[in-house]
């Protein structure tokens, strides 16, 4: 009987002792796996909702700059309609440009848009972000899920 207890008591034991049982090994904190880097760099960088050639014409830009600029160029949509302008005899959706600044505070980004192509005021709006890795930022906007892509 004494010879199983050691047994087991040894069996329990050594795994702990050798870092293979009970708590998850800590990762490595050297900084090279992408998912350790704090959300406000996974997040500044320049994306897109498309990085297929054949939409750029329409895909929507954002970029949350270093400097807590905000920076997004996107089509123009009223009542439901997209807009368009001719250009060289051609129809092409209307882009509108606007800037301003991000700030993050916990996991959503405020965005505060101060200068646009379109007279008028808008108002200040939240992302809430629901994952960020290296090359795939996904946020939610008031129940809309946007899933963006890194640009290189």
């Amino acid at each position: 009987m004494k010879r199983c207890v050691v047994l087991l008591v040894a069996a329990l034991a050594i795994p702990h002792l050798t870092g293979c049982g009970g708590k998850t090994p800590t990762p490595s904190t050297s900084g090279d796996d992408p998912a350790e880097k704090p959300l406000r760099a996974r997040i500044i960088g320049k994306w897109t909702t498309s990085t297929a050639p054949e939409l750029q014409a329409s895909a929507t830009t954002i970029s949350f700059l270093e400097t807590g600029e905000y920076q997004s160029s996107g089509l123009v949509i009223v009542q439901g309609q997209l807009l368009t302008v001719e250009k060289d005899g051609k129809k092409e959706p209307l882009r509108v440009p606007a800037s301003g600044a991000w700030d993050l505070e916990g996991e959503e980004i405020h965005v505060r848009v101060t200068e646009a192509g379109l007279h008028g005021k808008f108002e200040p709006f939240t992302y809430r972000v629901l994952s960020a890795d290296e090359k795939r930022l996904v946020l939610d906007k008031g129940g809309e899920r946007i899933a963006l892509f890194r640009m290189e």
